[in-house]
């Protein structure tokens, strides 16, 4: 049971352990031998995480009736296929998920025939399989690497489904550069002899920020520098008591401090209110971030959830007639309407229109809420709190006691999920530079960290934690923004409340964008400079993201067809909000598998 209430589920509740670790290491050596080239048809899927199996499985789907053999090469930086880098199995339990179990299924009855009858969703998943006497609810919450169980399980049923003239072959081995080959196929220089009749990308977060500080901070002796700090396990080269600084507030935020606190041998102890007990082994931890203001907390939240007022398919649908549109001008508005309404509704427990504008009207202007007080809640910080950390401190605390409330009854809480629940109607809006190109620029760069700040924070449980090694003294906080890193001959240093904190190592905890011309990535660099993508741009907005068609094709520079698709995080930018365990958003992998038909079996 979960420090909050909610119950949080691990490998040990269905009682996997090492054993488990061994069938996969005696699977994986069984189905990662490549066969001869000359004796199938080949297709690759780049990319081993949950989007790379979920495009398995409609591949084979796909191909269930073909007449001839075929292999997929699935290739992945390391052998943890199907959980991929965010759900290995070997992670600590206390990295959980963002969102609660009832959300997550690997198999789904709105995809067309598949090969795999039935699956379980994860909740049906865990009440089959647990030793425990508590019984699995949608709300509750469950560690990364139990989910990675999960999606391995259903890897597994695949394989017994195979058709016999469609092989699988998992290669550990990072793909960085293509060549283009007659006919739109393509092979990989370090595997020769072996043609790719179609391959698809779905190599998730593979960008780096090692472009975001100076050679002179990333490379000086003796100082460590993580351009990310997944796996957690590198974090173990942090020597106990030194000072490191954090680049990020969010999610990842949230697992460097429980990799370097509770990973080192620290309890918490409690239930409303967490206190922390040191080990001893712990650095000093000082974040900072653009805005220095952690996330917001959430519930799990399920059946009962608050429903949008103003923003629908309807408005979705008048505004695409539009295109391309201004955020700040087509959406905010009636964005900051609904913040608003849902606030109010929520706090009068009605949602009569007439009634809630009234009561809003009445208020002065400097006692309503707002989108501003929501989003960006330390605009007046010095009118209530001695210093910034102390306004951190009462922020956190109230946000964690209203997300225990529930967004049913908390207004804050309703206020800050309207952009979780808008979000797939503006991504309608979004899609395929639906935005004009300033407006695109402008709300990447201020408005979706901070609606997402709101909207997709950790479990309560982990923001507890949070604001219990905050008091103990092993997180401290940062000031005002801007944070700054300097550094001279002899070290590095971050600007704090009371001066300059010299800092032996620096953690870039957020999550990188594409950057295309910046080269974040090699097999991407590698493939714009041969011209086989195409920087997007919309406007004169260089977004960092390649440029897809409405199918994730890819578009080479010279027009030439390439039979290279993407799915997931590749392609954002020219999508919104790839999240990376749905089967129903953005499906590019689905429609990439409705041409191997052809392109395996029709053409020569």
């Amino acid at each position: 049971m979960g420090k909050c209430g909610a119950m949080i589920w691990t490998r040990a509740h269905i009682g996997c352990g090492n054993r488990e670790e061994r069938c996969w290491q005696s699977f994986y050596a069984r189905h990662s031998r490549l066969p001869d080239p000359g004796s199938f048809r080949h297709i690759a899927v780049v990319g081993g995480g949950p989007k790379g199996l979920y495009a398995l499985e409609r591949a084979v789907s796909a191909l269930k009736d073909g007449s001839g053999k075929c292999c997929i090469h699935w290739f992945n930086s390391d052998n943890f296929f199907a959980c991929g880098p965010n759900f290995r199995t070997t992670q600590p339990e206390f990295l959980l998920i963002n969102f609660c179990i009832g959300h997550i299924r690997c198999h789904t009855r709105a995809l067309p025939v598949s090969v795999i009858p039935s699956f379980p969703d994860l909740v049906e998943w865990i009440a089959a399989k647990t030793t425990s006497e508590e019984r699995p609810a949608a709300e509750d919450f469950a560690s990364r690497a139990l989910v990675g169980t999960y999606l391995r399980d259903y890897l597994y049923c695949l394989f017994d489904h195979l058709p016999e003239h469609i092989e699988i072959c998992m290669v550990a081995r990072e793909i960085t550069a293509m060549e283009p080959l007659p006919g739109g196929r393509i092979a990989f220089p370090p595997l020769p002899g072996y043609v790719y009749r179609s391959v698809l990308l779905c190599t998730g977060h593979c960008y780096d920020n090692s472009t975001s500080f100076p050679d002179e901070i990333t490379e000086k002796p003796g100082f460590l520098y993580f351009r990310s700090p997944y796996p957690v396990a590198l974090l173990d080269a942090i020597p106990a008591g030194d000072a490191v600084a954090v680049l990020g507030m969010g999610l990842s935020f949230t697992d460097v401090a429980l990799a370097l606190t509770e990973g080192r041998g620290g309890r918490f102890h409690g239930r409303d209110t967490l206190t922390y007990s040191p080990s001893g082994s712990e650095p000093l931890l000082y974040p900072f971030s653009r805005s220095n203001l952690p996330m917001i907390p959430r519930m799990g939240i399920y059946h009962k959830t608050y429903r949008l007022f103003y923003l629908s398919q309807e408005w979705a649908d008048r505004l695409k007639k539009k295109k391309p549109l201004d955020f700040t001008s087509d959406i905010l508005p009636v964005l900051q309407k609904e913040i608003c309404f849902a606030y109010y509704s929520t706090l009068l427990g009605s949602r009569e229109e007439n009634a809630v504008s009234e009561y809003m009207d009445k208020l002065p202007g400097a006692q309503r809420f707002g989108w501003k007080q929501l989003l960006f809640p330390a605009a007046q910080w010095q009118k209530e709190y001695s210093s910034y950390g102390a306004f951190i401190i009462d922020y956190m605390a109230h946000t964690i006691a209203e997300a225990e409330k529930g967004e049913c009854h908390s207004p804050l809480m309703a206020a800050a999920a309207v952009w979780r629940i808008a979000t797939p109607l503006v991504a309608q809006l979004y899609e395929f530079c639906g935005f004009t190109g300033e407006s695109h620029r402008e709300f990447l760069k201020n408005w979706y960290g901070p609606l997402s700040r709101v909207s997709f924070g950790p479990p309560v449980v982990n923001m507890k934690k949070v604001l219990a090694l905050i008091r103990s003294g092993t997180i401290r906080l940062p000031g005002e923004p801007p944070a700054q890193l300097r550094v001279d001959q002899e070290q590095v240093m971050l600007s704090v409340p009371d001066g300059l904190q010299t800092v032996t190592a620096l953690i870039d905890a957020r999550i990188a964008r594409a950057a295309l011309e910046k080269g974040n990535n090699r097999l991407y660099a590698n493939l714009n400079d041969k011209g086989l993508v195409t920087p997007l741009v919309n406007d004169t907005f260089r977004v960092g993201a390649i440029t897809l068609d409405r199918n994730g094709r890819v578009i080479t520079a010279s027009g030439s067809v390439l039979q290279v698709y993407a799915y997931g995080t590749p392609t954002e930018g020219t999508v919104l909000d790839n999240d990376s365990l749905s089967r129903e958003k953005h499906n590019f992998g689905a429609l990439w598998a409705r041409t191997l038909k052809e392109n395996c079996y029709e053409k020569t």
